[in-house]
């Protein structure tokens, strides 16, 4: 009966592990997408300010 418990232990044990590293690498890749996401936004924001300031040039 103590080995059965064991084993019991040591496979929820595994995967408590496994799931505190998947949550882990979760939050790392939402990280990495939200900064992307933000740098993504930046150059749509520094792209549409040259635009206007390249039409105002034409225009006058």
């Amino acid at each position: 009966m103590i080995t059965v418990s064991a084993l019991v232990t040591g496979f929820l044990a595994s995967v408590l592990w496994r799931t505190r590293r998947d949550l882990r690498d979760a939050r790392a890749r939402v990280g990495m997408l939200q900064s992307q996401r933000w740098s993504d936004l930046e150059k749509l924001i520094y792209s549409t300010l040259v635009l206007v300031v390249l039409l105002r040039l034409i225009g006058n």
